[in-house]
């Protein structure tokens, strides 16, 4: 159990052990009064002005089953979404999958209720099947368009899978709220054709408050960060892949700029592929060999001065210009350096 909940991403690991959570409070400390409190009622939230109940539906059960067979279609459609939109926007969508479906939802209870059946406007719905429906739908536009297996029986055309799971779950599963399912599907489509976009915050938004709150620190219990913040340092020390790469050491994070580097013709250290510290070794070697090709000619100024080198020949050598301003040794200057093994003259 605990390698199999190890194995899953943070969010989904987290909601999991909430509806567990809220369950064994639900039957164990609740009563059936304080439950109808919480329940999905239409009347209740539009005459009673009870929004909570939103929210607060979606997260009870009817029973052990119930919260089984919701647990077990979550996981995987769960993990799924929150590898592709990253653990901060996966909280928000689902929550968002919430609302709307329950929208949706009370606007079909009040159109039929307008019409004459009052049974949906009055009725208590309870579980996390609508925002499922929801993720199946978002799912199916993620996976591209491969058949899906209906129960294991028999294949059918994944534009087509949500209807089949939404005629079988009414037919096979008793009190199954019909249209729960049926407004989650239509809250999915809504997010599949980008319906939903304006009350979605854009991705730098959920980057932004991902460094402020330090996010990276919950990299090893499978946080998935948002789309903007992959790739950058010191924030994206995990990937925003189908898996979490933040312990994968073989993973480059340095940011890829478009900069140069003084003194090449615009040639990046990661095109060079060397180290800053290569680069520095490489300037010292070429500085040395450009100043030893001068040691031998002689200077034509009037000011220069011979300098005695370690084997007794003499020659003129320019030490370092500084702005112009030739700075050479004066006369009788030792040369000598007891840390030069090489006999290689020291920069003055």
């Amino acid at each position: 159990m605990q390698e199999f909940l190890h194995s899953l991403h943070f969010g989904t690991r987290f909601l999991l052990i909430f509806m567990v959570v809220i369950y064994l409070i639900q039957f164990l400390l609740l009563d059936s009064k304080i439950e109808s409190y919480l329940t999905f009622c239409p009347a209740m939230i539009i005459e009673k002005f009870q929004f909570w109940r939103l929210i607060s539906g979606m997260f009870l059960h009817g029973g052990i089953l119930h919260l089984a067979m919701n647990m077990l279609s979550f996981t995987s459609l769960g993990m799924t979404f929150e590898s592709q939109v990253g653990t901060l926007s996966y909280f928000f969508h689902i929550l968002i999958f919430g609302i709307i479906e329950g929208l949706i939802h009370i606007l079909i209870a009040v159109i039929m209720n307008v019409g004459g059946d009052p049974s949906a406007w009055h009725s208590h719905a309870v579980g996390f099947s609508g925002v499922l429906f929801a993720l199946i739908v978002v799912d199916i536009s993620l996976s591209g368009g491969e058949d899906r297996s209906v129960l294991g029986l028999f294949l059918v055309p994944s534009w087509v899978y949500p209807w089949v799971m939404l005629l079988l779950m009414s037919l096979l599963v008793p009190n199954a709220s019909f249209l729960g399912h049926l407004s989650g599907m239509v809250a999915g489509y809504l997010y599949q054709f980008k319906v939903l976009k304006f009350v979605t915050p854009p991705v730098r938004v959920f980057s932004a408050i991902e460094r402020k709150c330090c996010c990276c620190c919950l990299n090893r219990l499978g946080y998935i960060a948002a789309e903007g913040m992959a790739g950058a340092r010191p924030w994206a020390v995990f990937q925003h892949t189908f898996r979490n790469d933040g312990d994968d050491p073989e993973r480059q994070y340095g940011f890829q700029g478009t900069g140069r580097t003084l003194g090449d013709a615009g040639v990046t250290p990661n095109q060079l592929d060397v180290t800053p510290t290569q680069l520095s070794r490489d300037d010292e070697a070429t500085n040395y060999h450009h100043n030893s090709s001068h040691q031998n000619q002689i200077l034509d100024q009037p000011n220069n001065r011979q300098i005695e080198n370690l084997n007794g020949e003499s020659d003129d050598e320019e030490l370092d210009d500084l702005g112009g301003l030739n700075i050479r040794l004066s006369d009788g200057e030792d040369k000598k350096d007891d840390k030069d093994e090489d006999g290689e003259r020291p920069y003055a």
